[in-house]
């Protein structure tokens, strides 16, 4: 048996139907209601319909011009229970309350008979064998998340071990604090474009984009020379890392070695 059920929907209420295709007239009255917030929730109840003399002829003529043996208005409990009644008698009500109202009901009631309303899905009843799948299938995620975590762990150490440094420092420290050797750490700057040569100058320059980025910068200090040399003093630009290129380094040392 499927587990699709189809039910117009108005005002995103349900307006169901029974086994004999007679439509709520109390789940009519709710979707008006919620369309028209600011109406007392005893505004055009369906007992006040049912009890018109104009709802009693048409009740009559309607009954004189069915083929069918069906009751026309049967009032159920339960759940979903209340006033059921034929299609032609919800679509009148629905003309009592409001013509805007009727309109609406009406292309609804036509939507629902020619199939356009999508699917209201019952909650599925799974087997053994798929609660069986669902388990594995969350097995192997929390797995994968596992060693997702090992593979993590280096790099999340580092960035720990880093939290403490405070101010920029030349290269060589900013070694030491990435526990690699410094001709390594001066390698990897290189590679990736942080610091380069001039031609015919011995010390290491930083890329401009990478000055941009807060994550290196030059230190310029003066070397004394003897008093003899008074007037010579030598200025030197040294390359240094600030903490936030220190911890990009950590991540870039971390991808190199699980590569």
């Amino acid at each position: 048996m499927s587990n699709v059920i189809q039910f117009p929907v108005i005002a995103g209420i349900d307006i169901h139907t029974d086994g004999e295709g007679r439509f709520n007239l109390n789940a009519l009255h709710k979707a008006h209601l919620k369309l028209n917030q600011e109406l007392h929730k005893n505004s055009k109840q369906p007992a006040d319909w049912l009890r018109l003399e104009g709802t009693k002829e048409l009740i009559d003529e309607l009954f004189n011009s069915e083929d069918s043996h069906s009751p026309l208005i049967v009032a159920k409990q339960g759940r979903y229970g209340g006033t059921f009644v034929h299609e032609l008698l919800a679509v009148s009500y629905a003309g009592w309350i409001s013509p805007k109202f009727q309109l609406n009901v009406n292309q609804e009631f036509l939507n629902y008979k020619n199939g356009i309303l999508a699917p209201v899905q019952k909650p599925a009843q799974l087997s053994r064998f798929e609660i069986l799948r669902i388990a594995m299938d969350a097995e192997q995620e929390n797995q994968r998340l596992a060693i997702q975590l090992d593979e993590q762990k280096p790099k999340v150490e580092a960035l720990e071990r880093l939290s403490g440094a405070v101010g920029n420092m030349c290269i060589t420290d900013a070694a030491k604090q990435l526990q690699v050797a410094p001709r390594k750490l001066f390698s990897l700057l290189n590679k990736h474009q942080w610091i380069y040569k001039r031609p015919g100058n011995r010390h290491w320059v930083a890329y401009q984009p990478k000055i941009q980025q807060g994550l290196i910068r030059h230190n310029t200090y003066t070397i004394k020379q003897p008093d003899a040399f008074e007037g010579f003093d030598r200025f030197v630009q040294q390359v240094q890392i600030t903490p936030k290129g220190l911890a990009r380094l950590a991540e870039l040392l971390s991808n190199e070695a699980a590569a």
